[in-house]
């Protein structure tokens, strides 16, 4: 016998399958991006410098608060170090370590960053200061160009005093690597420092958000109910009581008939 649940029953069923959107936009989160082209850049809104998160997965591309994106480094990021000691400031030959790649890569978000937006280009700047700090999560952080083994490659920011800033200049679009040490969530403050030649300035900020692997893949913890799910199953288990004892009530009810018999009777 197939059983319909009543719509209060689906609703409650609900509840177990979607605190993970609630949760993303409860904290303000409208957008993750895991795969494709994305830039850092500064921009001129509503008057205001700040930094934005351009997002070329849509079209057209969408300019977007980083204050509402999760940049997310999946597991197929992750890799271990080469032997070559020019990357020794990454760690040991062998070590694991989630990479976003300075070249695209099928399946991987490829991160950028550019002072190409519109506002930037006619705002008469003659340089950018780009920089990287207070980066906060369970690991390192190293943004670096690589060449190829042509030369060392060149540390951008690591939220040291000697990796902070870089400076380009209005129009640049460019790629680096993005390295994380270890899974997890972190959480780096980006700003852009705007110069004209006459001295004036402009500058903008925001905290990027990077959720990194799958924390404790190498070592599953036990999954511990959550409290919502178990009020939910307790709300399950009376709605499906009270609804059993309906489902028989009917039935007490219904009057008994005689059965039919079908053909001639035998004389």
């Amino acid at each position: 016998m197939l059983l319909r649940l009543p719509a209060t029953v689906l609703a409650i069923l609900a509840l177990g399958v979607l605190p993970p959107a609630s949760a993303r936009a409860a904290a303000g989160v409208s957008a993750e991006l895991a795969t494709g082209h994305a830039d850092i850049a500064p921009a001129l809104v509503d008057g205001v410098w700040v930094i934005r998160v351009k997002d070329d997965s849509a079209e057209p591309a969408v300019w977007r608060d980083p204050g509402e994106v999760v940049l997310r480094v999946g597991d197929g990021a992750r890799t271990t170090l080469p032997a070559a000691a020019h990357y020794g400031f990454l760690g040991k030959a062998g070590d694991p370590v989630y990479l976003l790649p300075q070249t695209r890569m099928p399946g991987v978000l490829w991160l950028g960053f550019n002072t190409r937006h519109d506002s930037v280009l006619s705002g008469g700047f003659q340089d950018i200061s780009l920089s990287l700090r207070d980066i906060d999560g369970p690991g390192t952080v190293h943004v670096y160009f690589d060449y190829g083994g042509f030369r060392a490659p060149q540390i951008l920011w690591d939220g040291t005093a000697g990796h902070r800033e870089h400076v380009v200049e209005p129009g640049v679009h460019a790629h680096a690597n993005w390295a994380f040490s270890a899974p997890g969530e972190y959480r780096a403050r980006f700003s852009a420092s705007l110069r004209r030649a006459d001295g004036t300035a402009a500058a903008a900020t925001s905290t990027l958000r990077f959720v990194v692997g799958t924390p404790g893949a190498e070592a599953p913890r036990q999954i511990e109910p959550s409290v919502h799910l178990i009020a939910a199953a307790g709300a399950l288990l009376l709605v499906l009581s009270a609804t059993t004892v309906l489902i028989l009530r009917r039935r007490r009810r219904r009057p008994k008939t005689e059965p039919v018999v079908t053909g001639r009777a035998e004389a």
